[in-house]
């Protein structure tokens, strides 16, 4: 509760706006912070490992003096070598060996006069056989300015040995001094780098010469530093164990070369150590920032709090009018500042409210028994409509009615009749009470006049002159009317100013091609076109109002037929139901968020025509006067089961030239015909037991009297597909017909 207060608000916001800007501010000095630490650690670094190299420089330097001296002056003492060496070495006291081999003048083995100081400090001389010396006197050789011998270890001297070699002038032989490595690695721990670096010298091998871990002496250095060391080209460089260096964390190396030797002097910082002395300094800065917001927002509040209390009054007073006790009055405020002001305009809404409050509430009565009335309208009206599905062994019927207003003028009808099927949609002018009352006329009335009318045509009719009298108010109702023969599932269709069923069949969805009237109730004595089809089981017939195609997206798009017969093609096996559900989501979906504009009704028709007749069997003896009474039949049947007449006219023809022909000319005993309607025509079979003969299989004949004469080949003409086989027991002739519906 205490954040509802807007004082307890400001301090929260500016605590958090302030933290907000301490951490921006805070991150951005911390950066700048990293990298002037970091700059300052690389200057410092590198002033320290090129301060050492020169140190070690400077060491090595004095061996490198006294070879090149040696090999100037030793040439020419040659005999006195063994007496000045030692002389020379104990004026120079950081060298822990002369070594020269002279060439000898015969093919005498050539000898090497050693001259080592001992972990002890005595000054021994050792004569050396050729076979020991031949790789050291081979790089003497090699090296006309001298070079630094690899590293190796000498018992003799305490320890690893490197030494500086040179061939002595006129070809004489090969001079080197040696040092110990025990001085520089002393001087590697005498290096005053952070806790957890490290130092090291490495040769031209990348042999660690001195490592300040001694384990790593001897080893040599990772590929990674050795390829880094020559990309940095003495730039300071970041090692971590994920590219190979052999580091525990992320760190920086710096490396210089030792003047004077092929060495290089690196020194390893981790990067942890760099740092930690300026996150410890801003952890502390961090944390008297964030006492000084705490102290800020304590501040604000207490202030603010101070500020606003007559402003909290306020509020109580007003949470009290607004729970009802509009009697009581605001205390007067003599002050002109906003908090005055607020009050007293307060205290005139008080008064204004109350009334006001009154006047709403008469009003919400009313209301209620409005729409108290209306759900009464709204129920009367649904119970004037028959039910909104209906199964039978021939047909299922399901609709759906769904008004923009609490009440519509939309409507559908249907009527179940032991021969006959009605069925009506319809849209009345204009919408809500008016409308609704028209409509509810109009369906008293469908119902009454449809049980004793003969056509969709006449009930139309029937309708206009009862609408049309005293209709003062100039309302009208457009009707889209049918029947269903439910013997043959013959279709009459006739409409009044209303949009064309559409008629499924299988995957295929069309609107029925009808020609209509005007609508209902303003012209006296019209007429309503009739037209007709037939209706094959498994047809869907859909009936609507323009409130689905007229359904509005918003941007002034309908939904329109085209999108209507889409949503109704390609699912011929879902169901009238289904069918009403796609079509219905789909005008939803193109609606979207835009409000109903106009009312919905459907009327799905699924005919299944289970009591239709569809198919018409009979035998008979081979004689003339059954022939002729059977054709009667048969043609009686086509024509109850809707087919053209000239397709009538066809199977008449050719199944009595084929049945005379049977009577004539074969000494069969029995014919039988069957005559079955499929969906594009009709399907003739004519069977007798005579002889095996094939009608067909013969040329056309010239002679009128031969057998399979000129009356076979016209019967073939007559059919689309036409074909004889023998079976067992007799002949079959089999013919098609395609044949449209009468319309």
């Amino acid at each position: 509760m205490i954040f509802r207060s807007v004082s307890a608000r400001l301090a929260t916001w500016m605590l958090l706006g302030s933290a907000l800007v301490l951490g921006v501010t805070g991150a951005a000095l911390l950066e700048h912070t990293r990298r002037q630490v970091l700059a300052q650690t690389h200057r410092e670094a590198l002033a320290l490992a090129n301060g050492t190299a020169a140190r070690i420089a400077a060491r090595v330097s004095d061996a490198m003096a006294i070879t090149r001296v040696l090999h100037t002056v030793l040439p020419g003492q040659a005999a006195d070598a063994a007496t000045m060496l030692p002389d020379v070495m104990r004026g120079h006291p950081d060298l822990s060996g002369i070594a020269v081999s002279f060439k000898p003048a015969t093919h005498l083995p050539r000898s090497t006069l050693l001259v080592i100081r001992d972990p002890g400090g005595a000054i021994r001389s050792l004569e050396l056989p050729q076979d020991k010396t031949d790789a050291w006197y081979a790089q003497g050789l090699s090296c006309a300015d001298g070079c630094w011998q690899r590293s190796f270890m000498a018992d003799t001297r305490g320890g690893s040995v490197v030494g500086f070699i040179q061939p002595m002038e006129r070809n004489a032989g090969v001079v080197a001094s040696e040092l110990t490595l025990n001085w520089l690695q002393a001087l590697l721990g005498s290096l005053p780098e952070p806790a957890g670096g490290y130092a090291f010298v490495m040769d031209e091998n990348q042999l660690m010469l001195a490592h300040e871990r001694p384990g790593f002496v001897g080893t040599r250095a990772s590929a990674f530093l050795t390829s880094s060391i020559i990309r940095s080209k003495g730039a300071p460089m970041r090692l971590t164990a994920e590219n190979g260096a052999r580091v525990n964390e992320p760190s920086w190396a710096y490396v210089t070369p030792v003047a004077g030797t092929p060495w290089q002097f690196g020194l390893v910082i981790p990067e942890s150590r760099i740092y930690a002395d300026m996150r410890r300094t801003f952890l502390t800065d961090l944390a008297l920032g964030l006492f000084g917001l705490l102290a800020i927002s304590a501040l604000i509040l207490t202030i603010s709090r101070r500020l606003l209390a007559p402003l909290s009054a306020l509020t109580l007073q007003a949470e009290r009018i607004a729970a009802g006790d509009r009697g009581h009055a605001l205390p007067p405020s003599p002050s002109s500042d906003e908090v005055g002001r607020l009050t007293r305009s307060f205290e005139g809404m008080r008064v204004e409210l109350a009334a006001q409050i009154e006047a709403v509430a008469e009003g919400s009565r009313a209301s209620e028994r409005l729409a108290s009335e209306l759900d009464i309208a709204r129920l009367i009206q649904t119970s004037m409509l028959p039910p909104p599905r209906h199964a039978d062994a021939d047909f299922e019927l399901h609709a759906h009615l769904q008004p923009a207003q609490a009440v519509g003028g939309d409507l559908y009808f249907y009527l179940v009749q032991p021969d006959r099927l009605w069925l009506m949609v319809g849209d009345v002018s204009d919408k809500g009470v008016a409308a609704a009352l028209f409509m509810a006329r109009t369906v008293t009335l469908a119902r009454n006049l449809a049980r004793d009318a003969a056509a969709p045509d006449q009930l139309l009719a029937e309708l206009n002159a009862e609408l049309e009298p005293d209709n003062d108010a100039c309302m009208f109702v457009t009707l889209v009317c049918a029947t269903v023969d439910r013997s043959s599932g013959k279709l009459f269709v006739a409409s009044a100013g209303h949009d064309a069923p559409v008629l499924c069949r299988g995957d295929t969805c069309v609107p029925v091609a009808l020609e209509s009237g005007p609508a209902l109730g303003l012209q006296k004595d019209a007429d309503f076109p009739l037209v007709s089809t037939r209706l094959l089981p498994g047809d869907e017939l859909l009936m609507y109002s323009d409130g689905i195609t007229e359904a509005d997206n918003g941007f002034h798009e309908l939904f329109g037929e085209s999108r209507l017969i889409a949503a109704m093609s390609g699912t011929h096996e879902a169901g009238s139901r289904i069918r009403i559900e796609r079509l219905l989501a789909a005008v939803s979906a193109h609606a979207g968020h835009f409000h109903q504009s106009d009312d919905i009704a459907l009327l799905a028709l699924n005919w299944q025509g289970r009591g239709m007749r569809t198919r018409f069997s009979q035998r008979i003896a081979p004689q003339r006067d059954a022939v002729y009474a059977l054709l009667d039949a048969a043609e009686a049947f086509t024509r109850d089961a809707g087919a053209a007449e000239e397709t009538r006219a066809d199977i008449r023809l050719a199944a009595e030239e084929l049945l005379v022909n049977i009577v004539d000319h074969s000494s069969a005993t029995n014919i039988d015909l069957s005559l079955e309607a499929v969906n594009d025509g009709f399907d003739l079979c004519i069977r007798d037991d005579g002889p095996p003969f094939d009608p067909f299989a013969h040329p056309e004949p010239t002679d009128h009297g031969q057998v399979g004469g000129l009356g076979i080949q016209l019967a073939r003409q007559l059919a689309d597909t036409a074909h004889c086989q023998r079976e067992p027991g007799g002949n079959v002739v089999s013919l098609r017909f395609a044949s449209p519906s009468t319309s």
